[in-house]
């Protein structure tokens, strides 16, 4: 019996240590380093650089810049709090967010690079711009709130995962959109100055806005409405076998056509702005 809780007291401590171990660290930016990278260990509260598990802050402890100087695959939150107010720089470097992405202050600049984030993204504060390149969103709740700004940068934005449009702001203004997962945007509209490509999915409330190109693939499906706006002269066209949104025309240069001079073309709904 005694050899049986000598052995249990040993099991204990070493789940505790395991445990200990594989315990997400919380380490902050102190901007300690003689440079801006996120890769000197001396601008960090541990004076180590944080391992992809680990929670990162920036808060008013430093309001140094952060340059982005290596890849990162984050698993753990990444959190930009209230009173810090410096510029986190991505440059070229792809950034993957596995964890969440939270934001109440500062500046993110997204660079030229991919980001990609795979968990809930909140931005309440702050500016966040976002990669000249592809900005990649499964971010189960993407949360925007009006006193925050979101600048797209000619981006593009990806909805390729489970998307819910939360948040005070009532529109997000992008430059393109590609749409490849089911989302629910609320009584929010998403906004595409350049090109909206709705390519898989289902759209469960919302609309979508395009001021120029409009792609809609055959297996793209939604219950609100598509806004066709703007004054560009162009010609957009349908799919025959593809189930039509409502349509909101307003727009008197564009032209609507089907894809084949054969089928039927049905639409949920369709206005024309006079």
């Amino acid at each position: 019996m005694t050899n049986i809780r000598v052995f249990l007291n040993i099991l204990t401590i070493v789940f505790f240590f395991l445990f200990a171990q594989t315990a997400a660290a919380q380490i902050t930016w102190d901007g300690g380093g003689a440079t801006n990278n996120w890769s000197e260990a001396a601008n960090w509260s541990t004076d180590a650089v944080p391992l992809n598990t680990d929670i990162v802050i920036f808060d008013g402890t430093s309001s140094k810049d952060v340059v982005f100087d290596i890849t990162l695959t984050r698993a753990a939150a990444t959190n930009i709090n209230t009173g810090y107010t410096g510029t986190l720089s991505a440059g070229s470097t792809n950034l993957i967010f596995n964890g969440v992405f939270t934001q109440n202050a500062g500046t993110f600049n997204g660079g030229s690079g991919m980001l990609d984030f795979n968990n809930n993204f909140t931005l309440s504060g702050g500016t966040f711009t976002q990669s000249s390149n592809l900005n990649l969103f499964s971010s189960f709740n993407f949360t925007l709130d009006s006193a925050a700004v979101f600048n797209h940068n000619n981006g593009t934005f990806v909805i390729d995962g489970a998307f819910n449009f939360l948040g005070t702001a009532t529109s997000l203004e992008l430059f393109n959109i590609r749409v490849e997962a089911t989302h629910n945007l609320g009584s929010k509209t998403m906004i595409a100055n350049e090109t909206l490509e709705l390519i898989s999915g289902n759209r469960v409330d919302g609309s979508f806005e395009t001021k120029n190109n409009l792609t809609i693939a055959t297996n793209y499906s939604g219950v609100s409405s598509v806004i066709i706006s703007g004054n560009n002269t162009r010609t957009i066209t349908l799919p025959i076998t593809a189930a039509m949104p409502s349509f909101i025309i307003n727009d008197p240069n564009v032209t609507i056509q089907p894809s084949s001079t054969s089928g039927t073309l049905t639409f949920a709904q369709i206005s024309f702005v006079l």
